[in-house]
């Protein structure tokens, strides 16, 4: 009994050690991180409100949009102002996928003007001087000018209004900036339509050992729009799945015709037949084509050689002299 007491001691002893030396260096990182290193930094800017519905914009006429940068840090004085434009995934999963359908993709970047740029914030203290809630150290209201050009297309349109806080003390071990941009829509009359039709799908050929599928089609609608990776199938005479794969994403203007190639990796697949599905997905609606292809074995292209001929002397460069020198002699002679 008095073994085992001791060996229980003895435990007892370890553990109390190892939470002491676990509680200083506890204490020595805490220490470091007050005294040695600089303190953490973070910086908050942001848009009040965050969304704005610009309404409806007659192409060649402008528009001059408000809105509020709010931040609740005291070291923002500056912001820099920029654009982006807008993601289709926020009408896809907004209040706003009523305008999926009509949604145009045109670039408008070169649309939007800043009145001032960057733009000084201005201390605040009293929050009814601001439209939004909470501790704000700083305000701004900021204005910006849509320009519509009189080719604009028909539909949505949307864009992004970023921030970029300018003053970022660089003594600090770590920045953390949280920023939450402005987004904006507004529409341009007209008859805004999103389609598209595939016109064929054909091999091309290999490409180091794989099969090339060109696939030709068109967007059909009245804007332009972005697709997905086009979607590749590939079925046996019986309708048997046999293997899938996808091709890049292009941005198409209206009626514009665009050529994709995709390639097939092939695996342990017999030559002959299939049925291809393409699918090509612009995100309002999508365009299906199945067509017949063949696989056949790729020919086997010989090396390219030097075919040396035997050198053959141009006797009739020396009739042609002779001639001219029997001329010339009568010329002089006579």
């Amino acid at each position: 009994m008095n073994k085992i007491d001791n060996q229980e001691l003895f435990i007892i002893f370890q553990t109390i050690n190892l939470i002491m030396i676990n509680l200083k260096n506890i204490l020595i990182s805490i220490l470091f991180l007050t005294f040695i290193i600089p303190e953490i930094h973070a910086q908050s800017v942001g848009v009040s409100p965050p969304f704005l519905n610009l309404g409806e914009i007659q192409p060649g006429t402008s528009k001059i949009a408000t809105f509020q940068i709010v931040t609740a840090s005291e070291e923002v004085s500056l912001v820099q102002l920029g654009k982006a434009k807008g993601s289709i995934d926020f009408l896809r999963k907004g209040e706003y996928n009523y305008a999926l359908m009509n949604y145009s993709e045109q670039d408008i970047l070169p649309w939007i003007e800043f009145i001032s740029n960057p733009v000084e914030m201005t201390k605040i203290e009293d929050l009814s001087k601001t439209k939004a809630g909470g501790t704000i150290k700083g305000a701004k209201e900021i204005n910006f000018i849509i320009k519509v050009p009189k080719d604009a297309e028909p539909g949505y349109h949307m864009g992004i209004i970023t921030l970029t806080p300018l003053n970022i003390q660089t003594n600090k071990l770590v920045v953390i900036q949280a920023i939450v941009p402005l987004t904006f829509i507004f529409k341009v009359p007209g008859k805004a339509v999103r389609d598209a039709k595939i016109f064929e799908v054909s091999t091309n050929g290999y490409y180091n050992g794989n099969l090339i599928l060109d696939i030709f089609f068109q967007n059909t609608g009245t804007v332009t729009f972005s697709i997905l990776p086009v979607e590749v199938k590939i079925f046996d005479k019986k309708n048997n799945f046999i293997d899938e794969f996808t091709s890049y994403t292009v941005y198409v203007k209206p009626g514009e015709m665009k050529h994709i190639s995709a390639l097939w990796e092939k695996k342990d697949v017999e030559l002959g037949n299939y049925n291809a599905e393409v699918k090509i997905d612009y995100m309002s609606g999508y365009a299906l084509k199945k067509s017949n292809i063949e696989l056949y074995s790729p020919q086997q292209i010989p090396p390219a050689r030097v075919v040396e001929k035997e050198f053959v002397f141009p006797w009739w460069v020396v009739i042609v002299l002779v001639i001219v020198v029997i001329v010339a002699y009568m010329y002089y002679r006579g």
